[in-house]
């Protein structure tokens, strides 16, 4: 019997004549029904669409169903930790839950719309079971086993079908999750549907019987027949005579007509009601391992709810696997796109992480994101002895050009299309940073106030040199300020996810020179509405070198090389086609030239602790004086700091035994840290007494220099002089 048909039960024989003569079927019974309900007429189905056993304007149909569209928000894996097995193995209990569309089939589409005078109805399908088969291999045999689950069915008002099937264990999770990565997994879909359907009963033709009394079966008067006459034979003459008698006549009875049976009367049609079957399969191949079902697949643990990586991460219940990999599909990015080092994909998250070449302090609409605060070290013991904390925001350095490039790169690329191009957001602690100065006491780097920044805080003491950490301070602000490279330097750690097994560092640049862009340059439109204005927001002054507007995928750049002060406007020559304009526009800073400490003062938030003292230490070196080589018994010192004329410094003098003076002074902390002009006066004392002395005076910035070092080319020659008694 075949896949479908109706079984065979005691009823009506069925007789039909063929070529292997007279056969006896059982038909099944009738079904108790309205003899005039509407169902589709089972003899009329052309594919999916019926006729109606009674009404012609009335037409049948069987829906259609099909995996619904992706993304499937139905759709999820997900494997719930149980214990572990007695061989140490883990094992889970697995869900999976999809959807089926209800869909209306093509050729009924195609009917209706070739008809559109007749009515079309759908046909009510019961029994409805949904089941789920997942193959592998038996590891001892290598034969092909088989395991089906059925689903629990939830119909929506639209008739689509939510299934579940959660009856998944131990190693059947693990199968699963294989099929639907690699294929393997198929739905089946089984119902019934009421039909009438024609039962055509034969009746066979009976002749009577011959009627009897004949002797051969005939009828009627018999018929004499005069004997044939004998032939004439001659003979051969014999003795004796011959004795001849006549020949009886010959009786010959009719023979009755054969009747000719009637002509059959036309097959009666039965109708019986009967179920017929109604079956889809469905192969999801592998339909879930479409962008987008990847954080679908879930582990549930004492941990909480990860995505599944791969299939290892259902092996073991400590493995961390990472979803991303470097991708270099692109070839050397840093050479092609230079604001950048590398790139690295997220498989489940869809994303590509760029590391940018470099990150720098960040300038904004409130300038940079660099302060400096100085304060009395509470552990000095009121001491005098001062600290320095700095703060920077650090931002990725990108120009706006390579960002663009990359992503039009990416987007247009088989392997990365559909990807989101991100910057980094999360700090690698287990990391080592670092920052390449001498001048600092401590350093430390934590994700920053804004996504994707991070900070860097330097700590300065005094330490065991008392006055040190103003000294330090100010040479770190000399760093930031140089305008020739190397800048002041250092790294950190990015982390990609907590399973990325290699580091992944950044680097830094801590100068006025490389700094990271945001919100300080925006641009809009002139009166007349179509030339466009950049407008530099910030306080302070922007160099633009290039700009671009984007059509697409395209955006060509145009030079300027223009600079635009604090609060100004600067208007292009380009028109604007419309009021939605995107640009891209390369700025750095606008420093000074020279930059001097004074104007370090716009870019460096200084905070600092009025009516405070710190203890500060200058000094005079003579290390490459040639005393005795020139003559000179002696050189006296005295300094003066014209701003703080009430602060007393104590005179020095420096000897070929001892070329270095020193002196504490204590200052106000901001004096410090910001300038410190000083005038040395020297005057040198000769060993000859015909000798007169030398006096030369010359200017020092202590807070730059806190060391000031007398060279010998500085000091002039001696003069003589009247001798002395």
């Amino acid at each position: 019997m075949a896949i479908g048909e109706a079984p065979v039960r005691p009823g009506l024989l069925q007789m039909q004549f063929g070529g292997q003569g007279l056969q006896i079927t059982t038909v099944p019974p009738f079904i108790l029904v309205n003899p005039n309900q509407s169902l589709p007429l089972e003899s009329s189905r052309s594919e999916n669409v019926f006729h109606d056993r009674f009404n012609p304007q009335l037409i049948w149909y069987l829906p259609g169903y099909q995996l619904a569209a992706d993304i499937d928000t139905g759709f999820s894996f997900s494997a719930l930790e149980q214990s572990i097995d007695i061989s140490g193995n883990p094992s889970y209990q697995g869900t999976i839950t999809l959807t089926l569309d209800k869909i209306e089939p093509p050729d009924v589409t195609a009917f209706r719309t070739a008809n559109p005078s007749v009515t079309l109805q759908e046909i009510p399908l019961t029994g409805l079971t949904v089941t789920l088969a997942t193959t592998a291999s038996d590891p001892q045999s290598g034969q092909v086993q088989q395991s089906v689950y059925t689903a629990a069915v939830t119909p929506d008002a639209n008739g689509n079908l939510a299934l579940s099937f959660n009856t998944l264990l131990g190693a059947q999770v693990l199968v699963a999750y294989y099929n639907l990565q690699n294929g393997g997994a198929s739905l089946t879909m089984s119902a019934q549907f009421e039909v009438w359907r024609v039962v055509r009963i034969f009746h066979p033709i009976i002749l009577k019987p011959p009627i009897a009394g004949h002797p051969i079966g005939g009828g009627g008067t018999p018929i004499i027949q005069a004997p044939h006459p004998m032939p004439a034979v001659e003979r051969m003459p014999i003795q004796g005579p011959i004795i001849t008698s006549p020949r009886p006549p010959i009786v010959v009875w009719p023979r009755p007509p054969i009747p000719i049976p009637p002509t059959p009367p036309p097959p009666q049609p039965v109708y019986v009601t009967a179920s017929d079957p109604f079956t889809v399969p469905f192969d999801l191949g592998q339909k879930y391992t479409a962008p987008g079902y990847a954080r679908n697949f879930t582990i549930t643990d004492s941990n909480g709810v990860r995505p599944i990586l791969s299939i290892n991460d259902l092996k073991g219940f400590d493995q961390k696997e990472s979803e991303f990999s470097e991708f270099t599909a692109l070839g050397d990015v840093s050479s092609q796109y230079p604001s950048f080092s590398r790139l690295y994909i997220g498989a489940l998250s869809r994303i590509i992480v760029a590391i940018p070449a470099a990150y720098g302090i960040v300038r904004s609409s409130n300038g940079t994101a660099a302060q400096c605060q100085a304060l009395l070290d509470s552990t000095a013991g009121g001491s005098g002895a001062a600290k320095f904390q700095f703060a920077f925001v650090l931002g990725p350095i990108y120009s706006p050009f390579d960002f663009f490039a990359l992503q039009t790169a990416l987007a247009s690329n088989p392997q990365s299309q559909g990807f989101d191009l991100v910057l980094p957001k999360r700090l690698d602690t287990s990391r080592q940073a670092t920052l390449s100065t001498p001048f600092q006491s401590s350093v430390t780097y934590t994700e920053g106030p804004q996504p994707r920044t991070f900070e860097l805080a330097v700590g300065i003491t005094d330490g065991s040199v008392t006055g040190s950490a103003v000294a330090n301070a100010n040479l770190l602000l000399k760093q930031l300020s140089a305008t020739v490279e190397p800048f002041l330097s250092g790294s950190f750690g990015i982390v990609l996810d907590d399973g990325y097994p290699h580091p992944v560092m950044a680097n830094v640049v801590v100068n006025f020179s490389q700094t990271s862009a945001s919100d300080e340059i925006t641009y809009g439109f002139a009166a007349d509405g179509t030339t466009i204005q950049l407008i530099n927001v910030s306080p302070l002054d922007l160099e633009v070198s290039r700009y671009a507007i984007v059509n697409g995928t395209s955006a060509p750049p145009e030079n300027l090389n223009q600079k635009i002060l604090s609060g100004q406007t600067l208007a292009l020559s380009d028109k604007a086609s419309s009021s939605q304009v995107s640009m891209l526009v390369d700025c750095t800073l606008a420093l000074e030239n020279p930059f001097t400490k004074d104007a370090l003062q716009r870019y460096v938030a200084f905070i600092t602790q009025d009516v405070q003292n710190v203890n500060y230490q200058i000094s005079v070196l003579a290390a490459g004086v040639d005393f005795v080589g020139m003559g000179i018994a002696e050189i006296d010192v005295i300094i003066a700091i014209p701003s703080l004329p009430q602060l007393s410094i104590p005179n020095s003098t420096l000897v070929p035994l001892n070329k270095m003076s020193n002196a504490v002074i204590s200052l106000p902390i901001e004096n410090a840290i910001s300038s410190l002009p000083g005038v040395i006066s020297f005057t040198v004392k000769s060993t000859v007494t015909t000798q007169a002395n030398v006096n030369f005076t010359v200017t020092n910035d202590f807070a730059d220099q806190p060391v000031y070092v007398l060279e010998t080319s500085s000091i002039p020659p001696f003069v003589t002089g009247a001798p002395q008694q």
